[in-house]
């Protein structure tokens, strides 16, 4: 599931990734991609903010909507079973 695309409205393209991470693809602030909680991700979004680049409040309100989801299916591996 993708939290944000590159668009108009997003210098970031940002989602789940099957191999159990987070992942800020194609990163323009350096090489680390993959973020294992969703601290990390938001934390990672933030320093996006503070270059200037367009990170969309619904990416990271939707990261924190599914935050315990998320840390879980990254800690085990397995997706809820809600």
């Amino acid at each position: 599931m993708s939290y944000a695309r590159f668009s108009r409205d997003s210098a970031v393209y940002v989602f789940a990734h099957v191999g159990g991470y987070l992942e800020c693809c194609g990163c323009s602030l350096g090489d680390k991609w993959d973020f294992h909680s969703t601290a990390e991700m938001l934390a990672h979004l933030e320093a996006h903010k503070a270059a200037g680049h367009e990170v969309p409040e619904y990416c990271i309100e939707g990261l924190k909507v599914d935050a315990e989801e998320n840390d879980e299916w990254i800690r085990t591996g397995k997706w809820s079973e809600k």
